[in-house]
């Protein structure tokens, strides 16, 4: 005989979504940071980018995660998204804000246009 009866608690999980889009960021040259993201309430998220330039440059990004969006810093490879490319960057470090950094990889003279996804969902 158990000590403690067997007892079922039902369980419910819902997932709600997000997926939130910058862009299309256009004349991206020098580059610089995109909007940032408060992913703290993400259980999963992903930055899908897509380089939708009208001409063949190519585009490099890489990730940037921040405690409180002052300090930021980088979290993973850089990664090169060629003409019409589309790339991912995820997380391996958890905190509360994150960013795309993006630039062109010819700079200011092969000007790329970037359309950058959030994704993510959390458990309710």
């Amino acid at each position: 005989m158990p000590i403690c009866p067997t007892v079922t608690i039902p369980v419910s999980v819902a997932l709600s979504t997000t997926d939130v889009v910058f862009g299309p960021i256009t004349n991206i040259g020098g580059g610089g940071p995109g909007a940032q993201a408060q992913v703290l309430s993400l259980g999963q998220w992903t930055y899908g980018i897509v380089n939708n330039s009208a001409t063949g440059n190519n585009a490099q990004a890489y990730l940037q995660v921040s405690p409180d969006a002052t300090n930021w810093i980088q979290d993973g490879a850089t990664i090169s998204l060629a003409y019409n490319g589309t790339g991912v960057l995820i997380n391996s470090i958890f905190l509360k804000y994150a960013r795309v950094y993006y630039y062109a990889e010819g700079g200011t003279a092969s000007a790329v246009t970037l359309n950058i996804f959030l994704q993510g969902n959390a458990v309710e």
